[in-house]
């Protein structure tokens, strides 16, 4: 193993799961928003 490869795994490993984080959070958050439209709509047709 080359020592330059030693440095670029670990950081195409983080570059990645940093990547897969935003995208994570990203699609939690639209859920959620979507979920609470609903919740919303249903409260607001109960009244």
């Amino acid at each position: 193993m080359y020592p330059e490869s030693v440095v670029l795994c670990p950081t195409a490993e983080m570059n990645h799961f940093h990547s897969n984080r935003i995208y994570d959070y990203n699609r939690v958050m639209q859920l959620y928003l979507e979920e609470q439209v609903k919740f919303y709509e249903t409260v607001r047709i109960a009244q």
